[in-house]
């Protein structure tokens, strides 16, 4: 949406220029895309109001932004970043849920012990704290 999506630079139009925002309709902000408020600069009609002189500085502020903006007849492409072909796996996403953790290598002492279940218990029981460091 071209009022309060993060399309320019990112950040939102709402945020770079709110005295503008706030001269356009409710209906308009949030039904306007980029591309339609670029042909034949649509998103200049949507201004309706007196800007005032903070709103006339930013509002030419928006204007040089967006003079330099070129759109192209291209669809969007999502590209899942932690994976190098850029397609979203449930495997890449799981292992990205662990990204910055840190592994605990006593582990294996707590969990894959030779005792019966019943001294593992036990053990889990009188020594809580060796849950917590995990």
């Amino acid at each position: 949406m071209f009022w309060t999506d993060r399309w320019i630079h990112g950040c939102r139009l709402q945020d770079l220029a709110p005295n503008v925002f706030k001269s356009v309709p409710p209906r308009l902000r949030n039904k306007r895309t980029v591309a339609e408020a670029f042909h034949e600069l649509t998103w200049v009609a949507d201004i309706r109001g007196a800007l005032g002189w903070h709103g006339l500085a930013e509002y030419l502020q928006l204007w040089d932004m967006l003079s330099n903006i070129a759109l192209n007849d291209n669809t969007d492409v999502h590209q899942w970043r932690f994976e190098p072909s850029g397609n979203f796996s449930t495997r890449s996403a799981y292992s990205a849920f662990f990204i910055g953790s840190t592994i605990f290598e006593p582990w294996k002492w707590i969990w894959k012990t030779w005792a019966p279940g019943e001294v593992q218990n036990l053990h889990l029981a009188c020594c809580p704290q060796l849950l917590l460091d995990s």
